[in-house]
């Protein structure tokens, strides 16, 4: 589902004498699509980048039993049109893009990619000339890592990702209290 709100309802949620108020956004369902090969149904919104009057929607499959690795798929839509399911282009490998979502292939990971799975949830930015999918390792893991590629739709490099950040405090051990980290996400700069 899509949440579309307005900038005024925003701006006034919460303040003065309606202190504590919400806003109820327009709520645009999306479609369901489970590819042939079985699994969960894709599951837009996992991540969003945004590249000038363009918007990259990232989506991900849960695992089948059969197949342990998260799938990464990819959508683009104009910015003017993101509530318009109808407007969407989904990747269909190789560099190409169609209407529906039954032509959607997974987003190839690249080199190193056999064993790697997308986090259910994930960063991708545009940084020194190249994108990158950020996100937390596998369960357990203090670390936050970092996967680049030439294109918005990859292929992501497993063999290549650089360490961003290593927490000490997290761990399946008692001494780490079996803490775990889920879900760092890339917060886009807010103007006052």
């Amino acid at each position: 589902m899509i949440a579309a709100f307005d900038p005024g309802q925003l701006g006034s949620a919460g303040r003065g004498s309606r202190y504590g108020a919400t806003t109820h956004p327009a709520v645009i369902p999306l479609p369901s699509y489970t590819p042939p090969a079985g699994g969960s149904p894709i599951l837009w919104g996992a991540a969003v980048l945004r590249l000038g009057d363009t918007v990259y929607v990232y989506g991900t499959q849960s695992p089948k039993v059969s197949d342990p690795l998260r799938h990464l798929y990819l959508a683009r839509v104009p910015v003017t049109q993101l509530t318009a399911f109808s407007s969407w282009r989904f990747y269909a490998g190789a560099g190409t893009w169609a209407t529906g979502q039954q032509s959607a292939r997974p987003v190839p990971l690249g080199p190193g990619s056999a064993s790697a799975d997308v986090a259910s949830g994930f960063s991708v930015i545009g940084a020194g000339g190249r994108y990158w999918l950020i996100q937390a390792g596998a369960a357990g893991s203090p670390d936050i890592d970092a996967y680049p590629a030439a294109a918005p739709w990859g292929p992501f490099d497993f063999t290549a990702g650089r360490l961003l950040y290593r927490d000490p405090t997290i761990g399946l051990t008692d001494a780490h209290d079996f803490r775990i980290m889920y879900a760092p996400a890339r917060v886009p700069a807010r103007s006052s």
